[in-house]
């Protein structure tokens, strides 16, 4: 599983909105490699790509999302776009805003609260099945990044992504599909968070939190 982007990877992206009226700057979201798989739904492919950007905390509470810049990122029309963004809002990710397009949901201390609990719970599971079934070659990944993170990430995207590959090595690993489904969407919701958290984070508590689910 390559969930990894590649730090020689010159990274594409895309205004998340032209600008606004009093010509603040709009930071870019970062789209990121990416070619459409034959056969499968178009809104479907930007939808899971635009979940997971979300999910690894690459962006922040009430990072914007237009339609239009998305679209051309993607080389496409509006409408599969608009249906992708409409179908996270449905999912909570965003919020749909009159006129100005989506944004990621806003942030509060007790939706962390709530959300973490829940992860840290789902995550128990995960880590306890997948001890019983990861193969050598899932080990070795969960490893290498485990080493990436205790070498310190140069930034805080670096660590964000490193963090999100670790955790989804070990969900895999679990071989638990319908665990899987309901772990995605939850790290949808909370990656905007840790996108915040990240700018706070004691790496060295994160590391022993890692090295502890190796252990087990």
């Amino acid at each position: 599983m390559d969930m990894l982007m590649s730090d020689k990877t010159k990274m594409q992206t895309v205004r998340a909105t032209a600008g606004d009226r009093k010509g603040r700057a709009i930071r870019a979201l970062p789209i990121g490699p990416f070619s459409f798989e034959p056969k499968r739904p178009v809104d479907t492919q930007v939808y899971e790509h635009l979940r997971r950007i979300v999910a690894s905390g690459a962006v922040a509470p009430g990072q914007k999302f237009s339609t239009r810049a998305l679209a051309e990122a993607f080389s496409l029309s509006a409408t599969p776009t608009r249906v992708a963004l409409k179908r996270l809002a449905a999912e909570g990710v965003l919020v749909g805003r009159p006129r100005s397009g989506f944004q990621v949901a806003p942030a509060s201390a007790a939706a962390y609260r709530e959300l973490l609990a829940i992860r840290l719970r789902l995550e128990g599971l995960a880590a306890k099945e997948a001890a019983t079934r990861i193969v050598p070659a899932s080990l070795r990944a969960v490893e290498t990044f485990h080493r990436m993170i205790a070498a310190r990430p140069p930034t805080n995207a670096s660590y964000l992504e490193l963090n999100f590959a670790l955790h989804f090595e070990i969900y895999h690993a679990a071989e638990m599909p319908r665990l899987l489904d309901i772990i995605e969407p939850l790290w949808a919701r909370i990656g905007p968070f840790l996108n915040h958290a990240a700018k706070l984070q004691d790496f060295d508590v994160a590391v022993a939190n890692h090295q502890r689910i190796i252990d087990a």
